[in-house]
């Protein structure tokens, strides 16, 4: 399989727009990453993992990324619940807000074989980005987060 964390070109697409999951496919970039996240309206975040299940067909055909809710929200959670019981596995998911690496290890434990991409967005997850990158396959610096 492909190693998507060497990929050159990542395409971010909201997660529940299933009319733009072929399209983005077809894109020619390197690694889709449907996001769950800030792309994905609140209003819609209670349908989007049946909405997702129903694409499966596409999905499996494809490597793919998740991009997650914050882990410290109910949606973030129901995101881990959904991956951990849905037979659809992306190749990795990033993980919004990591500020210590007991949220990697937690993640690490519960879903095998999925890469996890960290993302520093806080004074804090700056503190400790070194221990956050031993315990990451990657990361990602919200560089955005960061400006006053």
């Amino acid at each position: 399989m492909h190693n998507l964390l060497n990929s050159k070109t990542f395409l971010f697409t909201p997660a529940h727009k299933c009319q733009l999951f072929i399209k983005s496919i077809e894109s020619g970039a390197d690694a889709i990453v449907f996001d769950l996240e800030d792309s994905c309206p609140p209003n819609f975040k209670k349908t989007v993992h049946s909405k997702l299940v129903k694409q499966e067909n596409i999905l499996k055909q494809n490597p793919f990324i998740y991009r997650i809710n914050d882990l410290r929200t109910p949606f973030g959670l129901k995101d881990i619940l959904f991956i951990i019981e849905s037979k659809l596995k992306p190749y990795a998911i990033i993980v919004p807000n990591v500020e210590n690496v007991d949220m990697i290890n937690t993640l690490r434990r519960l879903l095998k074989n999925i890469k996890l991409i960290s993302t520093i967005e806080s004074p804090r997850g700056l503190q400790f980005a070194y221990k956050i990158a031993l315990v990451s396959d990657a990361l990602i610096f919200g560089s955005a987060d960061y400006q006053q």
